[in-house]
Order: C-alpha cells, then sequence, then structure tokens
C-alpha cells in the first residue's frame, strides 16, 4: 500500500509495474498545479502559447488522459487504471487550500511518521 500521484499510476502500469489503484469510501485527496510565464521570459509569445495550450481543451484533455484531474468542467474526469475517478464535486475528492496545508504541516508530518513506524 502507498500514496500516488494519480498519472504515476498509469504510466507505472504501462511499463507492466504490478500496481492498483483504489480510492477509499471516504474519498481521496487532489493537489493542484500552478502555471504562470516568468516576467524575464526570452520568449514570451511561445510562453503564452504555451500557457493557452495548457488550458486549451485538448491540452486539459491531455492531462486527463494520464489520469490528472482536468481545470476545465468540460473535460471529463481522469480513469486511473481503466476505473474512474470521481468528479471533483462528487464529495469524495478533498482539495486543500495551501494556506491551511502549511500550518497543519508539522503535525500531518509526525502523524505519517507515527503511522508508519518512523518515530
Amino acid at each position: 500500500m502507498a500514496t500516488a500521484v494519480v498519472s504515476s499510476v498509469n504510466i507505472a502500469a504501462s511499463k507492466n509495474a504490478p500496481v492498483d489503484f483504489v480510492v477509499p469510501d471516504e474519498g481521496m485527496a487532489a493537489y493542484d498545479y500552478y502555471l504562470g510565464k516568468a516576467t524575464s521570459a526570452k520568449h514570451e509569445a511561445a510562453a503564452e502559447l504555451f500557457l493557452d495550450w495548457n488550458m486549451s481543451q485538448r491540452g486539459q484533455d491531455v492531462f486527463r488522459q494520464i489520469g490528472e484531474f482536468p481545470a476545465r468542467s468540460d473535460v471529463t474526469p481522469p480513469k486511473v487504471l481503466g476505473h474512474d475517478l470521481p468528479t471533483l464535486n462528487s464529495g469524495q475528492v478533498v482539495r486543500f487550500e495551501p494556506k491551511a496545508l502549511l500550518g497543519a504541516a508539522d503535525a500531518d508530518q509526525r502523524r505519517w511518521l507515527s503511522l508508519f513506524g518512523y518515530l
């Protein structure tokens, strides 16, 4: 048993790794990816094109195909090993606020280490 980035399970399975994926009844955590353009970008038009593609329906579908949740509501949720993941608004997917995570980081780390016998 392990925690995993959803897309890594699909990638590992495509390389014949003996993996499986389960969404517990109580749900699963999701995380945000951040995307931006540096103010000092040497190729500003290319950077903007990359941003546009990432947020396009096609770009979001590519992320969905590898097992990541799309940011767009017009792109269906991903599949992991052929299983549909719940939608972001299903109540089974928890997205944490970064400030809340930071505030609980020390306690969360201690609990994790304790649960897995590292303390």
